[in-house]
C-alpha cells in the first residue's frame, strides 16, 4: 500500500517538473531574440592627421543572441515639418545583416538628423521592429550638437 503511495508521488513529481521545464525552454524561445543598441555622438574626425572635420557618428550593436538585417535608420519628430511626422535617413551601408556581436557604424557629415524637434530615432529591421536610441543617450547627442554649433 505505501508503495503504491510513493510511486504515485514520484509520477507526479516528475510529471510536475517536466511542466516547468517545457513552460521554461518555451519562455526562453519567445524571448530569445536579436536585439539592437542604438548609440551616437558628435565628434571630430582627422583625416591622416592634418585637417579634422565635425561629424555625426551613429552605432548599432546586435546585443542579442540571434542575427538581425537592418534596413534604415528613421526618426520620430515631436512637431510635423512640412506635413510629415517622421522621415528616414539614408545611412551609408544598409541593408546590413548584423550577427550577435557585430555592430554598424554609421558617419555623417551633415547634421540635419538630429535636433531639438527630434522625439526618438531608431533604426528598423527587416520585420519592421523599431530598435530606439535611449532618451538619455539621444538628449545628450541633441545637446552636443547644439555645443558643436556654437
Amino acid at each position: 500500500m505505501i508503495l503504491i503511495e510513493i510511486k504515485d508521488i514520484i509520477a507526479t513529481y516528475a510529471a510536475f517538473v517536466s511542466t516547468l521545464v517545457l513552460i521554461w525552454n518555451i519562455y526562453n524561445s519567445l524571448r530569445d531574440k536579436g536585439k539592437i543598441k542604438v548609440s551616437g555622438f558628435f565628434g571630430l574626425m582627422l583625416d591622416d592627421y592634418e585637417q579634422t572635420q565635425k561629424i555625426l557618428y551613429y552605432e548599432f550593436t546586435n546585443v542579442g543572441s540571434k542575427p538581425i538585417h537592418l534596413d534604415r535608420v528613421a526618426t520620430d519628430l515631436k512637431r510635423e515639418v512640412e506635413g510629415a511626422g517622421h522621415y528616414i535617413m539614408v545611412a551609408p551601408g544598409l541593408p546590413k545583416k548584423l550577427e550577435p556581436g557585430e555592430r554598424h557604424q554609421v558617419v555623417l557629415h551633415t547634421f540635419d538628423s538630429v535636433d531639438e524637434n527630434t522625439k526618438s530615432l531608431y533604426v528598423i529591421d527587416s520585420i519592421g521592429k523599431k530598435h530606439k536610441m535611449k532618451k538619455k543617450v539621444l538628449k545628450k547627442l541633441i545637446r552636443q550638437k547644439g555645443k558643436s554649433q556654437e
